[in-house]
Order: structure tokens, then sequence, then C-alpha cells
């Protein structure tokens, strides 16, 4: 075989080595670039799905927001004051009192109302539309707290103490300011502000929560 032919199969060889070496250089940068971007795809669906999950995530904590809603239900109160007014007829008992005596009596009557937060009397759902709690109208808890503000008496030279009667008075009031209880209960100022506290107490418990990025809309339905 002679020099020259030699020496052009050598560079041949020599040739083909470099191009194979080039496409490898290629290939390899192509993948690595492949790769980068396969990367830069699942980064993203990674960020995607833990952002869908924190808008999911406050499903975990309806169960134990029962019993943070039954805890904090005293925080809840709605207090409502009315200016009321009562008159009480003293009958005449002669000698000591000679004629009919009417008092007028003007009171404040603080009322305090509140959701049936028991556990076994409402419920935390899901709905359509957002978190519904299902929940009892708001009663009055106990009786009204009572300050008298004015007394009037027409004929207050009648009666040699006026104190005693007054104070027999005062202790009907709170049992009196009761019977208007149920209808207070009803007004729409009771309800919303009732509404209001249940919802806001909800959304700051379950929003605290780890993983929790977004609450939906909280509704109130009463039974």
């Amino acid at each position: 075989m002679g020099i020259e032919l030699i020496l052009g199969v050598m560079v041949l060889c020599i040739g083909a080595g470099a191009a194979y070496v080039l496409m490898e250089y290629r290939a390899f940068g192509e993948r690595e670039s492949a790769q980068k971007k396969l990367n830069a795809v699942q980064n993203t669906l990674t960020a995607v799905k833990k952002e869908l999950s924190g808008h999911t995530k406050y499903i975990d904590f309806l169960v134990p927001a029962k019993n943070v809603l039954v805890d904090k239900r005293k925080s809840m109160y709605a207090r409502v004051n009315r200016e009321l007014a009562h008159v009480e007829n003293v009958p005449k008992d002669p000698p000591k009192i000679k004629q009919l005596v009417t008092i007028i009596v003007k009171y404040n009557a603080e009322f305090i109302f509140e959701l049936d937060l028991k556990p076994d009397n409402f419920d935390i759902v899901l709905t359509n539309n957002g978190i519904q709690i299902q929940v009892n109208k708001p009663s009055l808890v106990g009786l009204p707290a009572i300050k008298l503000t004015s007394t009037e008496i027409p004929l207050s030279d009648v009666l040699e103490d006026e104190k005693p009667y007054i104070h027999e008075i005062q202790k009907k009031l709170p049992p009196i300011a009761y019977a208007y209880g149920p209808l207070l209960a009803m007004e729409e100022c009771v309800r919303a502000y009732s509404e209001k506290k249940l919802i806001e107490c909800l959304r700051e418990y379950l929003m605290a929560q780890t993983g929790v990025k977004k609450v939906p809309v909280i509704s109130v339905a009463y039974r």
C-alpha cells in the first residue's frame, strides 16, 4: 500500500472522528438544553401544584374548626341596648296610701344574643359556592341587664318614701324586658352582627393554618 493511500485513509479517519466528536458535542448540548427546559417545566408544575393545593388545603381543617368555634362562641355575642319604659300602678293602701299612685320608670336594658354553637347543633359544610355554616337563629342569653335612667311619680307627695316601691319595680324589670328578646332576635342588625363575627372567626382560623393560601366565600344558613 502506497504512502499516499495510507495518508489518505488517515485523513479520512481523522475527519470522521472529528465529525463524530462534533455531533456528540452538539447532541450533548441539545440534551442539556432539553433537560434544562424539562426541569423548568417540572419546577413550574410543582409550583402550580403547591399553589393549587394551598387553595384547597383549608378543607383539611374544617373538622377541627368546629371545636374552635365552640370554644370562641362567647367572643361572638351580639349585645343590643334598648331604652324601655315601665308603668306601675301602686294601689290604695289606707291609711298609708290614700289614692292610686302611678310610677313611671325608664331604664336601659342590655340584651345578649348568641348563635347556638353546641357541637351537635351546627355544621360546617362545603357547597358549590364555598363554605356554609348551618346553624340555628340567634337566641337570647339569660336575662337582660337593667339600669334605671329615670323615675317619675306624678303624685309624689302621696308616698312618704318611694324608694321601696322603686326597688320592687326594679326587681321585676329583667323578666319584663326578657319578653322583648324574641322580637329583637329577629332584627336584621342582630343577625348580621352574629353572622359577621362567626364568619370572621372561621376565616381567621383557617387562614392561620399551615399550607392554606386561600379560603373561599363563607356563608351562614339558618335551620
